[in-house]
């Protein structure tokens, strides 16, 4: 596993990340102590044109039994923080995050295209 998975998001987001629009290509990364842009090495499958997945492992998971990647407390802690990015920039300080939650499961390694686990 690549360092830049094991940081959590908040330590990620004292940085910029850089998303390629046209949902392929490299994620890149500044953070202060940087002189250009780093790119974080994708290390999991599912890389190209993906948008179905999370809905798909959800009914998968639903269907099996276990917990779902996609869970509440996952969208309440990613909305609180794509709310931080606002509240900080009109507060012109740091703005520290109300919400935490559980790390999920990543999708095991050698999935095949189309391939998700129960």
């Amino acid at each position: 596993m690549v360092q830049a998975q094991r940081e959590t998001v908040e330590e990620i987001a004292k940085g910029i990340i850089y998303f390629s629009f046209r949902i392929r290509g490299p994620v890149r990364i500044f953070r202060p102590d940087y002189t250009d842009w780093q790119e974080v090495p994708l290390a999991f499958g599912y890389t190209e044109n993906s948008r179905s997945i999370g809905a798909t492992d959800m009914a998968l998971a639903l269907k099996s039994g276990r917990p779902h990647r996609a869970n509440g407390d996952l969208a309440n802690h990613v909305l609180d923080i794509m709310l931080a990015f606002d509240k900080s920039s009109a507060m012109h300080a740091e703005y520290k995050l109300t919400t935490t939650c559980e790390r999920p499961a990543p999708l095991p390694m050698g999935l095949e295209p189309g391939e998700l686990p129960l």
